[in-house]
């Protein structure tokens, strides 16, 4: 069994592990998003419903004023239906005349199914008042939870930019160390050994730190004692198929593959 070397991949396993945070920290974020909408969605519709039962059982009330009220006006007796601090109170009457008592009878009926209404209200405003307190302590949670989500969120972020740190320095090493090689074989090369274009006037060679001439790379690619072009392995590739495609006639496709595949720079490593 192959053991990678950690070292080499230790931007590989950041990347990983970072882009698996920041997945797993957007995957909790929206679900912990859903349920506090959810809940507050219930709390709202238990609420609207109160309210309109309340403002229901507000109008069944002052129909029942009004047509005691009436009623009393008819018969010119005393109004069964008494406010006091904002406080209905309703007297039945057990002794009087015929209107009365008729009154006091029309009027008893109404106010039991007022009554009913009230206490159901009451019990649903008990309901709300439960409800609200659940609601707080969802709250509570969901910001607990947020917040440990928010730590997975930021470890995500600081592992993938360590990743990306870490293989931008791994690549300057390996450039570094492809310059090193190349120096000591002390080569003249007709070509860029990097994008693979020959050498010109025009397309003049590369500087190394000391201001020297560098014999493999043009000033395109390099200068300067380090690469001008940032180019991963993969990129090359894509680079290379796409100069390839560009020649006409299956001989100078197949030569420039040639070249480009033997270029100092893009060779696989021996370790």
């Amino acid at each position: 069994m192959n053991i990678p070397n950690l070292p080499d991949n230790l931007h590989k396993f950041l990347l990983l592990g970072g882009v698996l945070l920041l997945i797993y920290a957007q995957l909790e974020g929206n679900k912990l998003t859903d349920n506090i909408n959810k809940n507050v969605d219930a709390f709202n519709l238990t609420k609207d419903s109160l309210n309109i039962r309340i403002k229901r059982n507000e109008y069944q009330f002052e129909k029942i004023k009004k047509k005691a009220d009436k009623l009393s006006s008819k018969y010119g007796i005393e109004n069964p239906i008494e406010i006091k601090d904002s406080l209905a109170i309703f007297t039945q009457t057990l002794k009087g005349s015929m209107q009365e008592l008729a009154v006091g009878d029309s009027i008893s009926k109404l106010w039991e199914k007022y009554n009913d209404a009230k206490f159901e209200i009451e019990i649903a405003e008990d309901q709300l008042l439960i409800l609200n307190k659940q609601m707080s302590n969802f709250q509570d949670e969901y910001d607990q939870k947020e917040f440990i989500n928010n730590i997975f969120l930021f470890m995500g972020m600081f592992l993938l930019f360590s990743g990306l740190w870490k293989w931008q320095k791994q690549q300057n090493i390996n450039d570094e160390l492809l310059l090193r090689e190349i120096l000591d074989k002390g080569k003249i090369y007709p070509h860029c050994q990097s994008c693979g274009k020959n050498f010109s006037s025009i397309r003049q060679n590369g500087k190394n730190k000391d201001k020297s001439i560098n014999n493999a790379f043009c000033e395109s690619c390099y200068d300067n004692g380090k690469f001008v072009k940032k180019m991963t392995r993969e990129e090359f590739e894509a680079y290379k198929q796409s100069e390839i495609k560009k020649q006409k006639g299956w001989i100078n496709k197949k030569n420039l593959k040639n070249r480009l595949n033997k270029l100092e720079r893009w060779k696989e490593s021996e370790y």
